[in-house]
């Protein structure tokens, strides 16, 4: 085999991956998203905005905590993960089902809108809008790539006005006065949202919190 050859089997070889990669993360999302009621296409706008739909990421944060793999799972959740789950965030399937439960944590404390995509990232007023609006900007351009679930046109622009609203009242200060819901969502029940995800190969019966 010529080095112009093998070269060219090289790249070959990753596009294979790479697809194969893509497809595993899409079918991650789907699971994940019908395990508690949101729509897939949300949670994959959330991993374009938090690892590019790299699994193997990992960053370093300004107060000293990690973000972990393909959903950018933050170290302060490892207590309430536990060492066994907290062992598999880099599994690209349960990293995804980790951060679908973290997102309907907020969903349940905030209602199925853009306060609680925000809140997958910060409680913070300002920062939460401000990534709020990142992700509604990759959920239009993943739109564009005809991925599946697409947001309906008259509600998305109803969705970008309001958005656009969130984000400058942030920056001049004034309070939030409106959300909007885009896309539907189905209830979960409560205790499934009182513990995270299992564990791969963890066959132990889930004992809910109270």
């Amino acid at each position: 085999m010529t080095t112009k050859h093998l070269k060219m089997a090289c790249l070959l070889a990753l596009v294979v991956v790479g697809v194969a990669r893509r497809d595993a993360c899409s079918f991650c999302f789907d699971e994940a998203g019908e395990m508690y009621g949101i729509n897939p296409l949300v949670l994959r706008a959330i991993a374009k905005v938090e690892s590019n739909f790299a699994p193997e990421t990992i960053n370093r944060n300004s107060n000293g905590t990690f973000d972990i793999g393909l959903m950018q799972i933050n170290t302060i959740w490892k207590p309430v993960l536990g060492e066994k789950r907290w062992q598999h965030l880099g599994d690209a399937c349960y990293n995804t089902k980790t951060g679908a439960w973290i997102l309907a944590t907020c969903i349940s404390k905030y209602g199925y809108n853009w306060k609680a995509i925000g809140c997958y990232n910060s409680q913070t007023p300002g920062k939460s809008e401000v990534y709020a609006k990142k992700v509604f900007d990759r959920l239009k351009q993943l739109e564009r790539h005809k991925e599946p679930q697409p947001v309906d046109s008259t509600m998305k622009a109803v969705m970008l006005g309001q958005i656009n609203d969130l984000v400058e009242s942030a920056q001049q200060g004034r309070a939030e006065k409106k959300v909007v819901k885009f896309v539907p969502y189905v209830r979960v029940p409560r205790q499934t949202l009182r513990n995270p995800p299992p564990a791969p190969g963890d066959t132990t019966p889930q004992e809910f919190s109270r």
